[in-house]
């Protein structure tokens, strides 16, 4: 595993881009572990939990989606979004919802490594500078 990284969880309900995920990722050297269902990211709240870096990879941004999201951002988890189809509105609530990324699905592995390391970069970043570690919108 790379040093001072988060464990990465990847999330789809499609075995083959998340083991093309799981795969790509490994091979950069990150730790990987994968879920095919969402509820399976949620445990109980009594539960201690590890902070992850969680790829959703889903084909649109619907109700139980934004539910899921909602959820583990709430729980502290690190989150990029990747969508089939992602309208600039999808796109727009979610980085107001506090995602680290939201964009097309990708197929390249280069693409998904580079992703993921500018996301723990700014993850990183975020502990160690003046950035707040959530994003507040002030009405001044």
């Amino acid at each position: 595993m790379k040093q001072n990284t988060l464990p990465i969880l990847v999330l789809d309900s499609q075995p083959y881009w998340r083991d093309f995920a799981a795969a790509t990722l490994r091979a950069a050297g990150y730790s990987v572990s994968t879920l095919s269902l969402y509820q399976e990211a949620l445990p109980p709240r009594d539960e201690e939990q590890d902070t992850f870096l969680v790829l959703l990879s889903c084909s649109k941004i619907e109700r139980r989606e934004r539910l899921l999201i909602a959820c583990l951002l709430a729980r502290g988890q690190h989150v990029i979004v990747f969508v089939s189809s992602l309208s600039t509105q999808d796109m727009r609530a979610l980085f107001i919802r506090g995602v680290e990324d939201a964009l097309d699905r990708t197929y390249s592995s280069e693409e998904l490594v580079n992703v993921v390391e500018q996301a723990l970069e700014r993850i990183e970043m975020r502990k160690h500078t003046q950035f707040p570690v959530e994003r507040k919108v002030s009405y001044e």
